[in-house]
C-alpha cells in the first residue's frame, strides 16, 4: 500500500522567523506589531500573552485561532519573497558555493595555501563511491571529505551562523517517493516510527540576505530508514535487474529536492565546557541503528518533524535545528537543568555523510564541567550515552586522534576504529573555528613531524 502524505502545512513557522530576521525585531516586538496592526484593522483589543498563545497554536497547529488573527499574520507574512526565490536544490548553488572548498583546502589573502595533512583526509568507502557519483552528476567537487562526510557549507572561517542568520523552511507535504522505494520502506517494521525531516534544497550564506537557508520536508524512520540500510547494497528493482540504488539514483545525486533517495537532517550538537575542554561521549553497543559503541565528539540528534499519518510517537515538533539542538542536550545530558544559551549557539557548517544523512555541526558553550553534567545524566535511563570524557580544546590534543592513532582518554584506550565516522569531520571544524585554519595546520603538521609515525 502506498505510504500516505501528509497534508498538515508545518511551513508558518519557518516563514514567521524569517519575517523577524528581515525586519531584525525580536519575538516579543514581533507579538506587538500583531496586538497594533490587529486593533487598527478590527478596533478590537488584544492582549500580548493571547497574541503570543495565537502565535504558538498556528506553530503548532494545536487549536484554531480567530481567522482575523489568522488573516493580520498573513498580512505581515506577505512582505517575505516567496518559497521558490528562497530556497533552491543545492545543485543550481554549486557554481556559487562559497564555502564548498577544494583541495588545497584554502587560500590566504597572499595565495599561501594551508593544506590538511593528507594523512587526515583519508577516503575511504563508501566515501569514494558517493564522491565519484557526486562529482560526476551533481556537479559538487566534495573535496573536504573525511572518513566518509563530506562538506556542504560552511560559515565565514567557520565562525558560526546565530539564530538570526539561519532560516528553515519546511514544506507542507513530504516528497514524493517512487514506487520502488516505496516496496523497500512497507517492509519495513521496526518501531516506533519517529517523525523526521528530509533536506530539500541549502541556500548558502550572502551578506546581502543575511542569513543563510535550508528547506526541509516532513518524513518518518520508516522512509528513511529501511533505505539508508541497503544503499550500497545490489537490490532487484521492478525490471528484474539488480541495481545499487546510489548508482540506480546516480544522475540526482545530492540535488536533495530531485533525489528519490532520502537525505534526513540531524544535528551534531558539539559541547564546549566551562574549563575551556571538549566533551566526549561513548554511544551505547545496543538499541541504536548506527555506529555502536563509538566515541564521539558530538551528540547526534534526529531532527524531529511534525506527525504524520503513519507516525508512532508524539514527538516535540523541531521548528529549526536550534530546537532540535535544545531538546538533544535536554534529552541526552542534562534533564533540563542547565540553560542553555541558544543566542550563543553557532552552527558552523553542513555536511553529507555516507548515508546521505545530512549534519547540521553547532557548537555549544554550557555552564557546567563534566562533574556536573555526569550528576544530572544519572537519572536519565534511557540515555544513548554509556560514557563521557573530555579532551583539550587544541590541536595537539586533538591530533593522535585525527592522525589515526589509539589515545588514552579518561582511563579508556581508544583505537582509531572506535570513532564515530563523523567525529574527525568535526574536530576538524571544531579547531577552524576556534584557531582558524592557517594556525590549524600549521599546528597539525608540527606534530606529525614530531610524534607521527
Amino acid at each position: 500500500m502506498p505510504m500516505p502524505r501528509a497534508k498538515v502545512n508545518t511551513s508558518i513557522g519557518g516563514r514567521l522567523d524569517a519575517y523577524q530576521r528581515s525586519r531584525g525585531i525580536s519575538a516579543k516586538e514581533f507579538v506587538g506589531e500583531l496586538v497594533i496592526l490587529y486593533e487598527e484593522k478590527t478596533g478590537n483589543r488584544l492582549k500580548d500573552d493571547t497574541a503570543e498563545h495565537y502565535l504558538r497554536y498556528l506553530r503548532t497547529a494545536q487549536r484554531p485561532v480567530p481567522s482575523s488573527f489568522n488573516k493580520m499574520v498573513e498580512v505581515l507574512l506577505s512582505e517575505l519573497p516567496s518559497r521558490t526565490e528562497i530556497i533552491s536544490p543545492v545543485a543550481s548553488f554549486t557554481t556559487t558555493l562559497p564555502r564548498a572548498p577544494t583541495s588545497p583546502l584554502h587560500e590566504s589573502e597572499t595565495g599561501q595555501n594551508y593544506d590538511i595533512p593528507s594523512e587526515i583526509v583519508v577516503m575511504e568507502d563508501p566515501t569514494n563511491e558517493l564522491r565519484a557519483l557526486a562529482s560526476e552528476t551533481a556537479g559538487l567537487s566534495l573535496e573536504f571529505g573525511i572518513d566518509g562526510c563530506f562538506e556542504l557549507h560552511a560559515s565565514h572561517n567557520y565562525q558560526g551562523w546565530s539564530r538570526q542568520e539561519f532560516l528553515f523552511e519546511i514544506t507542507p507535504e513530504m516528497k514524493p517517493m517512487p514506487p520502488y522505494l516505496e516496496n523497500i520502506c512497507n517492509n519495513f517494521k521496526n518501531p516506533p516510527n519517529n517523525p523526521k525531516y528530509e533536506l530539500l534544497g541549502i541556500m548558502p550564506y550572502s551578506t546581502e540576505r543575511g542569513y543563510v537557508g535550508l528547506m526541509a520536508a516532513p518524513s518518518s524512520y520508516y522512509r528513511t530508514r529501511p533505505i539508508q540500510q541497503v544503499l550500497v547494497t545490489k537490490m532487484v528493482d521492478n525490471s528484474g535487474q539488480g541495481r545499487i540504488l546510489l548508482k540506480k539514483y546516480r544522475d540526482t545525486l545530492l540535488d536533495f529536492s530531485n533525489c528519490p533517495l532520502p537525505s534526513p537532517l540531524c544535528c551534531n550538537i558539539i559541547i564546549e565546557l566551562n574549563d575551556g575542554t571538549v566533551l566526549l561521549t561513548q554511544r551505547l553497543g545496543y538499541a541504536m541503528d548506527w555506529q555502536l559503541g563509538k566515541w564521539t565528539v558530538a551528540i547526534g540528534e534526529q531532527m524531529s518533524g511534525p506527525a504524520q499519518p503513519e507516525t508512532t510517537q508524539d514527538r516535540p515538533v523541531d521548528y529549526s535545528p536550534f530546537d532540535t539542538i535544545e531538546r538533544g542536550i535536554n534529552e541526552e545530558l542534562t534533564g533540563g537543568a542547565l540553560a542553555i544559551p541558544l543566542d550563543d549557539v553557532r552552527i558552523l557548517s553542513i555536511v553529507v555523510e555516507g548515508s546521505l544523512t545530512v549534519a547540521i555541526n553547532a557548537i555549544v558553550k554550557l555552564k557546567a564541567n563534566l562533574a556536573d553534567i555526569e550528576m544530572l545524566r544519572a537519572a536519565d535511563k534511557a540515555a544513548e550515552i554509556r560514557r563521557m570524557a573530555t579532551l583539550d580544546f587544541t590541536p595537539e590534543a586533538f591530533a593522535p586522534i585525527l592522525f589515526r592513532m589509539s589515545v588514552e582518554i579518561g582511563g579508556h584506550t581508544i583505537a582509531p576504529t572506535e570513532w564515530h565516522n563523523t567525529s574527525r569531520m568535526c574536530m576538524l571544524i571544531l579547531l577552524f573555528h576556534k584557531y582558524g585554519l592557517a594556525e590549524t595546520n600549521q599546528r597539525l603538521t608540527r606534530w606529525r613531524d614530531a610524534f607521527g609515525s
